[in-house]
């Protein structure tokens, strides 16, 4: 099983009905997964299913996926006519004209200046069709992001690995001096102790005692 790094980069990009879909996915390290989203105005409808494909991939880590949409939208817009107000605005001007002995200059530029003969109104999307687009860039964001995992966990295991092989060469020479040492220090505590007890006679087996408490300190087994 390869090893994987809690910290990634991944960016998707793809192109559909003029409109251009951008994913980014950023994660770092965290005990559960902390997700978080952020997806353009109008598009909440597909939080649930950008949730699913992303923890398919990621299940641990603080992530951070934001989507954004650029392009031509014009496909959307959609201009209503009132001709009902249009037609009240236009017998109002007549009238106006005939009170005051004027002629009606009345023109079709003129009436569509007024407040609300033309709205420009929005259509909605079809989720369905926008989530090809959207779950295109997603899913190359995703991938880009844990193949980036993928290579930092490698790297990091790989130096791991060359860690652990020095760490282990040093543990090696220190037990191979251990009956060394142990001899210099028996040599140091006797010559230690006939200093400061002068003539009196040295209790070999206390001596073997306190050599032993010695070696037991010296142990480098754990």
């Amino acid at each position: 099983m390869s090893s994987k790094s809690m910290t990634g980069f991944g960016c998707g990009e793809t192109e559909a009905e003029g409109r251009n879909w951008v994913a980014e996915i950023r994660c770092v390290n965290h005990r559960y997964l902390d997700l978080k989203i952020k997806l353009p105005k109008g598009y909440a409808g597909l939080e649930e299913r950008v949730r699913k494909m992303v923890t398919t991939v990621l299940t641990r880590g603080r992530v951070d996926v934001q989507l954004s949409v650029s392009g031509d939208f014009s496909d959307l817009q959609k201009i209503e006519v009132n001709s009902t107000l249009a037609v009240t605005y236009y017998k109002a001007l007549t009238d106006l004209g005939n009170a005051l002995n004027l002629p009606a200059n009345t023109s079709i530029s003129m009436l569509a200046s007024y407040p609300d003969v033309l709205n420009l109104r929005q259509q909605e999307e079809d989720l369905d069709l926008v989530w090809a687009a959207m779950g295109t860039a997603l899913q190359q964001a995703l991938a880009n992001c844990d193949s980036m995992r993928s290579q930092e966990g490698e790297a990091m295991a790989v130096d791991l690995r060359e860690r652990l092989t020095n760490f282990a060469g040093i543990v090696k020479k220190i037990e191979a001096s251990i009956p060394e040492l142990l001899e210099c220090r028996e040599k140091n505590l006797t010559e230690r102790l006939q200093k400061l007890l002068d003539k009196v006679q040295l209790d070999p087996q206390r001596l073997a005692q306190e050599v032993a408490v010695l070696a037991d300190k010296t142990d480098v087994t754990e």
